[in-house]
Order: C-alpha cells, then structure tokens, then sequence
C-alpha cells in the first residue's frame, strides 16, 4: 500500500516513522488525466539525494476512482490526502 496524492508530489509516511523514507511519485496520464482508472504510477522512495535508495513502486494501474479523505488546505497550503487502489506493478524493498 502507498498512500500519495494522485499528481506529481511528494510521497509522505507520517505515520510510519522514520524507518521508512518518504519519496516522490508520478502518474501517467492513460486515462486523460490525473487520478484516472488505467493510469499507472511509480514512487520511489527520497533520502534529499537520491532515488529509490530504500523501495521503489512501479507500473501498478489505477482501477477504482480515488477518493479524497482530507483536505487541510487553508489559502492555498496545506495537505490533500487521496485513497487510491491500484493492481499488477511491482514493489522493490532495498
């Protein structure tokens, strides 16, 4: 499971802890646009350098509509927090 924005953005594990770095994330846009069914997405995890140095998500598709659970956006910052399922991909743990 990788919980993310369904956009360009920044992967985050706040309630992981720090044995899991946070990451970046991408989407292909399949489906016409961001969070659309049969877009596939690839994370990888952020150590302010390097990518992929501790997991890497790739090539799962999107399958189901996302759905938004938070919005902390106050005049424009703050967090948008997106439930997304995807299937296939693969998930590598360094």
């Amino acid at each position: 499971m990788a919980v993310a924005a369904p956009v360009n953005g920044t992967y985050l594990s706040p309630n992981l802890g720090t044995d899991i770095l946070n990451g970046r994330w991408s989407e292909s846009f399949a489906g016409g646009g961001p969070g659309q069914i049969g877009n596939t997405v690839h994370a990888q995890s952020w150590d302010g350098s390097t990518l992929g140095t501790q997991w890497e998500l790739a090539g799962p598709a999107v399958n189901a509509a996302p759905l938004m659970i938070s919005d902390t956006r106050v005049g424009g910052t703050g967090a948008v927090t997106w439930y997304i399922t995807c299937a296939g991909g693969t998930l590598t743990l360094d």
